[in-house]
């Protein structure tokens, strides 16, 4: 059998992220101008004493198109669209009563500080900034980028950077990668198209979660909720050249994106199997992440569950001020915040030891989930995704379904519609498993519980897009299959 197999990124695996770059700000990058595209999340402590009127002073100034430049850092001035607007930085936040965002500060102040992760998380994008001498910090990506958002806000700082980072998901992966790449990008035939001979400038990926992949591949998928179109930017000059995966950014992660960014991992993996692109390479990494995510999910799970339990117990005993605040903190089993809130030195001893024992757990699957992401990835980068995946776009652009749910719940029903002799083989010794899995997380394979009838499933199925084509699967029993689960 002839194939080939091609994957250029550097794997950095369990590094310090604050170590990794600030070496290459020593040594490749050291007189590049840095272009950090992130989220909120990686500014949260910042967000919070603005909106809440802290006298302490930010080392950066929020701008009104999302676009922060390092004030000690920035050797160039930025337009003046990119003033200082608190007003826009703080909408989300915006606090209605003194007396209350000082206990709701307060608060995440315990929090961060009994936290090393969740610190460490909320306050990464300032850290950063003061490990460049020069350095733009665009972090208003949000979930699904929308084409005209990445456009208006690249076209705005074009000819203002040289190297690009990407901290964040795969949104935040995505988004790094338009920005990368130096040619116009336009819409021609219901597709992205890259105008002239492709170039990308160096991008750095630093994935704070646990199963896009982007920081492995060449692709990025790009959303136009207006025309109703998912589009998916392809070349090879846009796989990152290095990919630090730092762990410490995993502990905190909630609950429900724990699950869905694990779920897929595990359709990448499956669909790089059943797929007519596949080799005994990309099949060999597949098997192998399956296995990880199908011994690492499900106490991952039972632990994020009970610890979530035990913060909403510890949240209805406090002020109602802290109750909305900690809802971004549901799931996060390892926060020694618990302490603080159940109130008892003796507590607070307990608890800690329990943290320390509970976050070496939590830190080992987390690690292990880290490295099946990083597997599925290397199997779908040569192969790409298939029918679930296509399936999925639809749902997530109608009813806002997120993308590793939306591309996994036909996970169990497609296992049963394989086509391929060998592709099915491979995959038998996981089938039950796999569909085990689904009932521990209390995952749903019906499509009517994600909004769909008999007309939307018939409407995807006659406009599936190129993905689903890689499939070697039957299409029609497939569509069979799920009108059929609409009447149980």
């Amino acid at each position: 059998m002839s194939f080939s197999y091609y994957n250029p990124v550097q794997i950095h695996f369990d590094v310090d992220i604050l170590e990794s770059l600030q070496n290459l700000a020593e040594n490749e990058l050291s007189s590049k101008r840095v272009l950090l595209v992130t989220s909120k999340s990686f500014n949260r402590h910042s967000v919070l004493s603005e909106s809440c009127g802290s006298s302490e002073k930010s080392l950066r100034s929020f701008c009104k198109c999302g676009f922060v430049a390092s004030q000690l850092h920035m050797s160039n001035k930025l337009p003046c669209d990119f003033s200082y607007n608190p007003q826009a930085s703080s909408q989300s936040l915006e606090c209605q009563d003194s007396i209350y965002c000082y206990a709701e500060r307060e608060l995440v102040s315990q929090i961060l500080d009994s936290n090393p992760a969740e610190s460490k998380r909320a306050n990464l994008a300032q850290n950063i900034a003061k490990i460049f001498s020069n350095i733009i910090i665009y972090d208003s990506v949000n979930p699904n980028p929308q084409l005209e958002s990445l456009q208006s806000a690249k076209a705005k700082i074009q000819g203002r950077y040289d190297v690009v980072i990407a901290l964040g998901g795969g949104s935040v992966l995505d988004s790094a990668k338009f920005f990368a790449l130096q040619n116009e990008i336009v819409v021609n035939n219901g597709g992205l198209e890259i105008v002239g001979e492709a170039k990308a400038m160096p991008l750095f990926a630093c994935p704070s979660t646990a199963g896009t992949g982007s920081e492995l591949t060449q692709w990025a998928t790009i959303w136009d909720k207006g025309a109703n179109v998912k589009y998916s930017l392809s070349h090879k000059c846009l796989y990152p050249q290095i990919a630090f995966y730092d762990i410490s950014l995993l502990l905190s992660l909630p609950l429900n994106l724990s699950i869905h960014t694990t779920l897929d991992s595990l359709s990448h993996a499956i669909e790089s199997i059943w797929n007519k692109n596949a080799n005994p390479i990309s099949t060999q990494y597949a098997k192998a992440a399956i296995e990880l995510i199908l011994e690492n999910l499900p106490p991952l799970y039972e632990m994020l569950t009970l610890g979530s339990k035990q913060i909403l117990e510890a949240t209805n005993s406090t002020a109602t001020t802290a109750e909305g605040f900690l809802d971004n903190f549901k799931g996060c089993v390892d926060l020694s915040a618990r302490s603080y809130l159940k109130g008892s030195a003796e507590a607070k001893k307990a608890n800690s030891r329990k943290s320390v024992k509970e976050t070496t757990q939590i830190r080992i699957l987390r690690k292990n989930l880290a490295l099946a992401c990083i597997q599925s990835a290397l199997s779908f980068s040569n192969t790409q995704t298939a029918l679930a995946h296509a399936i999925s776009y639809p749902i997530t652009m109608r009813f806002g379904v997120p993308h590793g749910l939306a591309c996994s719940f036909t996970l169990p029903i497609l296992l049963d519609c394989i086509s391929d002799k060998n592709a099915d083989s491979i995959l038998r010794p996981y089938k039950q498993r796999i569909k085990n899995l689904f009932k521990t997380l209390h995952i749903s394979s019906n499509p009517r519980d994600y909004g769909l009838d008999s007309t939307m499933i018939e409407a995807i199925f006659s406009s599936l897009n190129a993905r689903a084509k890689n499939g070697l699967l039957d299409v029609a029993k497939a569509k069979k299959r799920m009108l059929g689960l609409l009447w149980q």
